[in-house]
């Protein structure tokens, strides 16, 4: 089977330039203009469109509804003007607003989840028909975002931060912004011709208007619908050459232990090779400024999936991803795996990375030198981790590639793993189809093993329904290095349709309602069932207003498999358990400035009964103080016994501008009884040439309710771009 789903897109032929609705793809070319004097941006970037270089740009218009109304003309007038010189690309937001005083405006610091801010929001295709894309995001309080895309849109790295700039201003009947992206900040074909859609979000309305494919049934992010920019040929990007050294001093105390100092230099110097390849290079790899892993209570008998924080590793993540999309429990590689081990850090020496395009294909090849670490009395060796991952585009709809690693950085023995996949997507069968399937093989040389795994998935989005099936396995064998597997030697067959209907009369307060079944299991060897879920929503409620309502009951059992299991300290003796439980969740509107999230799950679990209460409340006065309560129990009550475990995470943030934010996140659980702080202070003075003052402090209790600090670490960290 895996077979011929990766000969089936080799047959595929481009289909004609046309829009899904039968309209001819709308194209605009992007004018070469001289740029005023006014500093090093070559415009004074105040977010007023007041200099007369923007009477001369290209006006993008003719936006339409999506939410709630799919078609309609975009009301209030919303346009998008474009120009460029040499060297950077420029673009004025023309936004009309009738209300201003309506708007939301709840973020303004970098890399904000903007759910009901007024935005802008745009995709570019720089390679014209790649299935990797960059995504870009202004709210109209200041907040900017960016993002990598990789298989048309299903893939998504918010972590990837690049170097742009943007202002935004609320003005009496609309709000407009100047953004400036230098070329040297992208990745580029020669031909001039990129795939693009641009969409702003009203927050008073909760309003989607969309240049290019206004229709539900296909994602934004897929610029197989985007419409074409020409005129970007020609693109200067200097000598292609950022060199970021850092300087850091650290200092580390331990409870009634020792106390030290540390300094350290390092840095990246990244190099364009061509306008579209990127050869990077890396020493003493320092991750000082990276945020705090999210803590969570493992209930089950299998390991949690952390995502990647750390930008040398998010930096063209895209090109590496290799498997599934949106799925975490098979991944062939995880870049975790480098310079981590068991949660503790392990020096990255040195490392090398190539990634970008040459042609029609995608490469990234990646090359990292960890040193030698005592964690927890065991000695984790040096050694290489080496991955290889190339991937040729028979078109923006059709991509074959490869996936080779190396190493294993816990062992000095070798692990090899290498694979093929396939990615397919088109507008057929009356929406959006994406189709993926992987092969891939294992060598250990600790185990003397050799495994596999394998895995396909099909999706398919209409204006009204959705549905997907995937299934994918892991050999008892299969063991990749620097790879994840959350159930080694099962396999999954997970399935998904969703119905969202929207009343008839517009005049009705829902915006939609949601039906749902989501049908999955577990099978080890011959088929035997492990684990199963059958989950059905029954009811969900979406108003205009923004706040959700979701019921649902859910079928669902476990195979347990060893009697040392003790989930929240009480055992559960090894058998298979069926069980049904409940939920009621319901989720307040994030466009008022207190947000309520409630979600209750009860019934049956395992040999006694569980309620899971998760509680979230969020508190946004305006963009620069929010504070956050996020509140998870889980108590139940089992044939050995009764537990009950708490997360409780506070975060507390200040953001005095876009340039300068204050972060705290305070979270404790009972299961470890420590409590962690992590502080953060960055000052952007502008990308690339950051200031980061980050405390991390942790507290344990001991016998008799004692409290007693553990760890301290305070770390300051310089860093300094310079491109040439």
């Amino acid at each position: 089977m895996i077979a011929a789903l990766l000969v089936f897109p080799l047959l595929q032929q481009e289909a004609p330039d046309l829009l899904p609705d039968g309209r001819t793809r709308p194209a605009v070319k992007i004018p070469t203009l001289e740029a005023p004097e006014g500093g090093e941006w070559g415009i004074h970037l105040d977010g007023f469109l007041d200099e007369g270089v923007w009477a001369q740009a290209v006006v993008i218009d003719g936006f339409e509804e999506v939410e709630p109304y799919e078609g309609r003309s975009a009301d209030p007038k919303t346009e998008i003007l474009m120009w460029r010189t040499g060297t950077h690309l420029y673009i004025g937001v023309n936004f009309h607003e009738p209300d201003p005083s309506a708007m939301v405006l709840q973020n303004q610091h970098r890399d904000a989840f903007l759910n009901d801010d007024d935005r802008l929001q745009f995709v570019v295709d720089t390679f014209g028909q790649s299935p990797t894309a960059y995504f870009f995001q202004l709210s109209a309080a200041g907040s900017r975002g960016d993002a990598l895309l990789g298989d048309n849109g299903t893939r998504f790295n918010k972590q990837w931060d690049t170097y742009w700039e943007a202002r935004a201003r609320v003005q009496e009947d609309r709000w407009t912004a100047e953004i400036v992206i230098p070329f040297r900040s992208l990745a580029s074909n020669e031909s001039g011709v990129w795939r693009a859609n641009f969409e702003r979000y009203r927050g008073a309305t909760r309003t989607r208007y969309r240049w290019t494919s206004a229709r539900r049934e296909y994602r934004y992010f897929n610029l197989v619908n985007g419409g074409t920019l020409t005129g970007m040929d020609d693109v200067e990007q200097g000598l292609g050459v950022t060199a970021t050294p850092y300087f850091k001093v650290k200092r580390f105390d331990e409870h009634s232990g020792s106390r030290d100092w540390q300094t350290g230099f390092g840095g990246e110097v990244n190099w364009w090779i061509t306008p579209q390849l990127k050869m990077s290079l890396t020493a003493n790899t320092d991750f000082a400024e990276t945020e705090v892993d999210d803590r969570r209570i493992n209930l089950s008998q299998y390991s949690l999936f952390f995502p990647e924080k750390r930008d040398f590793f998010l930096e063209d993540a895209n090109l590496f991803e290799f498997g599934l999309p949106r799925s975490n429990s098979l991944l062939p590689f995880y870049s975790r795996r480098i310079g981590l081990v068991g949660g503790e850090e392990v020096d990255v020496e040195a490392g090398a990375r190539l990634s970008g395009r040459v042609g029609p294909w995608d490469l990234g090849l990646l090359a990292v030198r960890t040193g030698q670490e005592n964690i927890d009395g065991e000695v984790v060796p040096e050694g290489e981790a080496f991955v290889m991952r190339p991937s040729y585009n028979f078109s923006n709809r059709v991509a074959v590639g490869g996936l080779l690693t190396y190493g294993n950085p816990a062992t000095a023995e070798s692990n090899l793993v290498t694979g093929l996949d396939t990615r397919f997507n088109d507008n057929l069968f009356g929406g959006e189809f994406d189709l993926s399937a992987f092969a891939v093989r294992s060598e250990d040389e600790a185990d003397s093993a050799e495994g596999v795994a394998a895995g396909v998935r099909a999706s398919l989005r209409t204006s009204n329904w959705q549905y997907s099936t995937q299934f994918f396995l892991a050999g008892d064998e299969f063991n990749p290095g620097l790879g994840f597997v959350q159930r080694p030697g099962q396999s999954n067959w997970s399935n998904s349709i969703s119905f969202e209907p929207r009343p008839k009369d517009p005049s009705s307060s829902v915006r939609k309602y949601t039906f749902s079944l989501n049908p999955s299991g577990w099978f080890e060897g011959s088929w035997e069932l492990m684990a199963h879920s059958i989950r059905l929503q029954f009811l969900g409620i979406e108003w205009h207003s923004g706040d959700k309502l979701e019921l649902d009951v859910r079928y669902a059992g476990d195979r347990v498999t060893d009697d040392d299991f003790d989930p929240g300290g009480v055992f559960v003796g090894a058998d298979f358990y069926d069980f049904v439980d409940y939920s009621i969740e319901f989720e307040s509107s994030e466009a008022r400035a207190l947000a309520l999230t409630v979600d209750v799950r009860s019934g049956q679990w395992y040999d006694g009964d569980r309620t899971r209460y998760d509680l979230g409340l969020n508190w946004r006065p305006s963009p620069t103080l929010s504070l956050d309560l996020e509140y998870e129990e889980t108590a139940a009550s089992l044939a050995s016994g009764d537990f009950a475990t708490r997360v409780v995470e506070l975060g507390a943030n200040l953001y005095a501008s876009p340039a300068l934010s204050w972060q705290n996140v305070i979270q404790v659980d009972n299961e470890s009884d420590e409590l962690g702080w992590q502080s953060r202070l960055r000052f952007i003075h502008r990308d690339g040439q950051e200031l980061f003052l980050v405390a991390n402090l942790g507290w344990i209790e001991r016998y008799e309710d004692s409290i007693v600090p553990t760890e301290r670490d305070m770390a300051l960290k310089l860093v300094y771009s310079v491109r040439l």
